[in-house]
């Protein structure tokens, strides 16, 4: 961390400077923060099995200004810790999940990879903002015929039997086509859903469409591709009897020699409460995790969210110890409070032998140190900066232990697809289910409507299924790079984090699975454990025959 080091010199003479210009007159001085304004956080803290220890890191400090807290409980009085929010297990049982014993000798358990073809990963920035509209067209246009193709295919209807859509017929036919909404500022409902044919077969032509006589459930919502059977007596309203909304896709054959005994948990961010910048929720899910010493830990983002109130408000400061301080940036807190303090701690200054548990990032378009763009790319060292103040290049960020063949830490982008012992994983960390819960009409779903939620991704092959982007989605949809967001295997576990109500089911034999965010405000929220158990009698075709999960509460 030797860019970190200059840095900090550079920026230490800085406010130096400031102070003695401010002295002469020439600028006004910054008071240095005190105890009315806001807590002083430690720099650095290694973790100790489920606890924190503290060692110094002299001159340097992250300061933050005060400011109006919201009620509610605090994270240090919070109650239920531990406690069991959702579980799965084959026998719908609550089980305990407990930690699979250390191999002798090895220094990983598992293997992880995820450079199959099939997988949608991006693993490089690139220049987004420049996508024209006929690229956003054709895009989107290929996805349809796409998918009309495999529907027609796993329904056993002729392709080239489907009508177009808005052409006038007396009896019942086959139509292709998008879910869209009549108001495009509102909520779709039932009275204002359209469907928009391909550009290919029916020149993009939009219909009304009539749900009202489909006796089985459904969902919709607008970008979604469906086939409708139904009467367009008219040319412009299609009462449809029938709707198939989208197919799974294909199962990996060759599932090689997974047989089990994979220990997994997973948390997302925010990793701090709103009240400060301590992430003390995320060290002390990485110090139950070196109790536990799962096999992976998935970490989704926002790291640095920029919706956290004193990151909102530029109220963060590196404070040294003469009391000089300057503004911190976003990167400056990922570095300080994620790369030392989580994971360097975590390999390096744990008691005992280095954990043999491997680490998965994954970034989040919330985090205001990363590219806002979808798919987003994986973090990593940016292009090195090069200054005449500065010794070292500036942009390079050095997470510990990624790199070369028996690296632990696994940089992977937004969305993203892997294997951990042959299962395989689907990640995004955007909050699908919160959009598509705000946009969607359905009818006759009855029970837990989250999963239905969750499976639209699934059947409609995509990570990206709603059009247009909802206007709360953070990040928009570069639509070049939009096979990085295809979901063309099905997954044996879709891992979707979200605000709603965590949830774990089984879908087709995969399972979905929303861990919650680990805090909440101020105070904490939920985390995700899961065991694949082992198959004496061979490998393992169906995970949910196999898996314990249970969603705790920090």
């Amino acid at each position: 961390m030797d860019q970190i080091g200059s840095l900090e010199s550079y920026l230490h003479d800085c406010a130096k400077k400031v102070q003695s210009d401010s002295s002469k007159g020439v600028l006004g001085k910054r008071p240095a923060p005190s105890s009315d304004r806001g807590a002083l956080l430690p720099t650095v803290k290694k973790l100790a099995v489920a606890q924190s220890v503290e060692f110094a890191a002299p001159g340097v400090k992250l300061v933050e200004q005060s400011f109006s807290q919201s009620s509610g409980v605090s994270y240090e009085q919070r109650t239920g810790s531990g406690q069991l929010v959702a579980s799965f297990t084959p026998r719908n049982t609550p089980a305990a999940v407990e930690p699979i014993p250390s191999t002798p000798g090895r220094t990983s358990r598992c293997t992880i990879s995820y450079d199959d073809p099939e997988f949608p990963n991006i693993f490089l920035p690139y220049r987004f903002m420049y996508t024209s509209i006929e690229e956003r067209a054709i895009a989107l246009e290929r996805h349809h015929l796409h998918l009309q193709k495999v529907m027609c295919s796993a329904h056993g209807i002729a392709e080239d039997s489907l009508q177009p859509v808005g052409s006038p017929s007396q009896e019942l036919v086959w139509c292709s086509g998008r879910i869209c909404s009549e108001n495009p500022e509102g909520r779709i409902n039932m009275e204002s859903i359209l469907l928009e044919g391909s550009r290919k077969e029916s020149g993009g032509r939009r219909v009304s469409l009539d749900l009202k006589e489909v006796d089985t459930h459904f969902s919709v919502f607008p970008g979604q591709i469906v086939l409708v059977q139904g009467i367009n007596s008219s040319g412009r309203t299609l009462v449809a009897k029938r709707i198939i909304d989208g197919t799974d896709p294909p199962k990996r054959l060759d599932i090689g020699s997974r047989s089990g005994n994979v220990h997994i948990m997973m948390a997302s961010g925010p990793f701090t409460t709103s009240e400060n910048l301590d992430y003390q929720p995320i060290r002390d899910f990485l110090g139950l995790a070196l109790s536990k010493s799962p096999d992976v830990i998935v970490l989704c983002g926002p790291f640095v969210d920029v919706s956290h109130p004193k990151l909102n408000e530029g109220s963060v400061f590196m404070e040294f110890d003469d009391g000089t301080s300057v503004p911190a940036s976003y990167e400056t807190v990922f570095i300080r409070k994620i790369v030392k303090e989580c994971l360097e701690s975590f390999y390096d200054d744990s008691e005992g032998p280095m954990p043999h548990t491997q680490i998965v990032l994954i970034p989040s378009l919330l985090d205001g140190h990363h590219e806002c763009v979808y798919p987003q790319p994986p973090f990593g060292d940016r292009e090195a900066v090069k200054t005449t103040f500065i010794d070292t290049d500036i942009g390079s960020i050095q997470f510990p232990h990624s790199k070369g063949r028996e690296k632990k830490v696994h940089l992977l982008s937004n969305p993203c697809m892997f294997e951990i012992d042959g299962f395989v994983f689907g990640v995004a960390t955007n909050d699908i289910l919160f959009s598509l819960s705000c946009d969607e009409a359905s009818l006759k779903l009855g029970g837990n409507r989250l999963p239905y939620l969750a499976s639209h991704l699934i059947r409609q092959n995509s990570f990206a299924p709603q059009f247009p982007v909802p206007p709360a989605v953070v990040g928009q949809l570069d639509w070049r790079q939009a096979k990085h967001w295809s979901l063309n295997m099905m997954p044996d576990f879709l891992l979707l984090p979200s605000k709603l109500n965590p949830i774990a089911k089984d879908y087709n034999g995969s399972l979905i699975v929303n861990p919650g965010l680990l805090t909440k405000g101020k105070s904490g929220g939920t985390f995700l454990e899961m065991k694949v158990l082992p198959n004496e009698a061979g490998k393992i075709e169906n995970v949910s025959d196999f898996v314990h999960a249970v969603i705790k509460r920090i």
